[in-house]
């Protein structure tokens, strides 16, 4: 899984996120995630 720096990806999940509307969301679901680890 490491092929891909991890904030090359959180760039395309981001600017990807951006077109979205529901961009807080999103946001707030990633870092629960995160905060679960």
């Amino acid at each position: 899984m490491d092929m891909v720096p991890f904030t090359e990806i959180m760039k395309l999940v981001i600017s990807e996120a951006k077109k979205v509307k529901d961009f807080k969301p999103f946001q707030d679901k990633f870092v629960y995630q995160e905060n679960k680890k």
